[in-house]
């Protein structure tokens, strides 16, 4: 019986720490999702997380349910459901805590805190600083503190305890985006038809997502493509994945990640092709995509047509439909300008108006000054300069697609704050960066190479 147990037991640790376990999981979301069972795939999604944490020595694959669950959440407000998604955030908690505790009494000499830390805790304190002296509300600071702890925690845990940790991010990047694109495209077909609704409505939400974040996620999937097929031998494969979650995040009708996918697009095809070790096949596929892609754009002409006139228009007023935004975060600055207004998008903010993220938001200047004010701005922009010592740190080839992923999400945050302001993605930024560490030489080690080298000469 024992030696039953302990067989069973290590097939479960293989398999959660497996690249099957990525396609299981999402598959058990978005059955959940379908057959609106939401509330028991996050019990067990939570259940996952637990058994991965105290298992698997490698727990990255903690991060899919993590990172991508609220893609496949409906029904929340249903008093029978609430009981248990509140005991799958107490089991997730539970599993976080004891994890931590765990490997700090077994590991604590050989863990690393992350070359990014002090920024994390400076920007963590000032935002909570800001809120405290702005506008105290004992509630929404301790659902700040515990965001600002997890955030952190999925980096701490990145840059310990995971291998392999690029591939991974690349992999669920665009995994999840091709079941993003299935939930949006059943959303859209059960509007009252998949024509009539994807050219005459707009969905809004991709399961408890607003469809900004969706189609920021979107771009990840074909960041995710291009980077998974780059140098590859089917090459042309991923580039058709990325040809798919290119047209649909067009029919998502954002129009700013449309453009920023788009270009980021164009160029990684030409750098595809490029490198591509079979020109020939690559060539093939992409005429084919263009032919379907050219049957697509006359059947949804319409649509296209208004897309691109409203994009044009925009460019040439100067019009981005930002300025209320930026308005605002500037009188939130004002209102208290030393440490800022914290819990800066602890209320509804202008462009999303029924919507109350408890997120933090650090993707431009203004948004720094508005939630941590001159003090924390100054600390947050001092310790910052480590990310991109890290980012733009050789080799820079390995790094290639986080560095264009990052830059996607900071571009994104320059128009479109609201869907940089959610967790997912903030959490997603910090889970970057320690891949970009992943891959950076260590200094110290960088500098006993050269002097060995020196003697050896």
């Amino acid at each position: 019986m024992k030696a039953f147990l302990e067989k069973t037991l290590n097939n479960v640790t293989k398999f959660l720490e497996s690249v099957i376990a990525i396609p299981v999981f999402f598959n058990i979301m978005i059955l959940g999702w379908l057959f609106n069972l939401t509330y028991v795939s996050v019990f067990v999604m939570a259940v996952s997380v637990a058994l991965i944490f105290l298992l698997c020595r490698d727990v990255k694959n903690a991060f899919v349910p993590i990172l991508y669950i609220s893609f496949f959440l409906n029904d929340i407000a249903l008093e029978a459901n609430i009981v248990l998604y509140g005991a799958a955030i107490g089991i997730a908690v539970v599993s976080f805590i004891s994890f931590i505790v765990i490997k700090l009494v077994k590991e604590r000499k050989t863990l690393k805190k992350g070359n990014m830390f002090w920024a994390f805790v400076i920007s963590a304190v000032a935002f909570l600083l800001g809120g405290c002296i702005g506008h105290f509300r004992i509630l929404v600071f301790f659902a700040i503190l515990g965001l600002c702890l997890v955030t952190y925690f999925l980096y701490w845990v990145a840059i310990n305890f995971c291998t392999n940790f690029q591939q991974f991010l690349f992999r669920i990047m665009l995994y999840g985006a091709i079941y993003i694109v299935l939930v949006f495209l059943v959303s859209n077909y059960a509007m009252g038809g998949f024509y009539e609704s994807i050219t005459r409505i707009r969905v809004f939400w991709v399961g408890a997502q607003h469809i900004n974040t969706a189609a920021v996620f979107l771009v990840f999937g074909v960041l995710g493509a291009f980077a998974l097929g780059f140098k590859k031998k089917y090459d042309y494969l991923y580039f058709a994945a990325a040809c798919v979650l290119m047209i649909v995040l067009f029919l998502t009708y954002c129009r700013l990640m449309i453009l920023l996918g788009g270009v980021a697009f164009i160029v990684l095809t030409v750098v595809m092709i490029m490198k591509s070790p079979k020109k020939l096949n690559f060539t093939w596929a992409a005429i084919a995509l263009c032919i379907v892609f050219g049957i697509l754009c006359a059947v949804f002409w319409g649509r296209i047509e208004h897309i691109v006139n409203t994009i044009v228009w925009k460019v040439r007023t100067g019009s981005n439909g930002r300025e209320e935004l930026w308005s605002w975060c500037f009188e939130k600055f004002l209102q208290n300008p030393v440490f800022g207004y914290g819990f800066l998008s602890a209320e509804p903010v202008p462009s999303l108006r029924d919507v109350i993220p408890l997120v933090l938001a650090h993707n431009t200047a203004l948004q720094w000054l508005a939630s941590l004010g001159v003090v924390g701005s100054a600390l947050m922009i001092y310790f910052y300069y480590k990310k991109y010592r890290i980012i733009f740190t050789k080799p820079l080839m390995e790094k290639l697609f986080l560095i264009i992923t990052l830059i996607v999400i900071e571009l994104n945050g320059l128009l479109d704050q609201t869907a940089t302001m959610d967790v997912f993605v903030v959490a997603l930024t910090y889970l970057l960066i320690a891949a970009c560490e992943e891959v950076t030489p260590n200094v110290k080690q960088i500098e006993l190479f050269k002097k060995k080298n020196k003697r050896v000469d």
